[in-house]
């Protein structure tokens, strides 16, 4: 078994260290645009409900984002 050396309570802290040295939004935006298949497989990941039936059969996903923001 590996041992962490990071903390996972320190994980999310670091991502947004990340993400912002990688450029924040502009950077994200940037790549996006130039990703755009890749973006939307992430995003339907990181934000869709998967809604089942009365038989608990997958019936339809949708997409819901949290925030309802141009950023361009």
């Amino acid at each position: 078994m590996v041992k962490r050396k990071t903390p996972p309570k320190d994980m999310k802290k670091i991502w947004l260290e990340v993400f912002d040295k990688m450029g924040g939004i502009e950077g994200l935006l940037s790549w996006a645009n130039e990703n755009q298949n890749e973006f939307y497989k992430i995003c339907t990941k990181l934000f869709s409900i998967e809604i089942k039936d009365k038989d608990e059969k997958p019936n339809q996903v949708l997409v819901k984002f949290l925030e309802d923001k141009k950023l361009n």
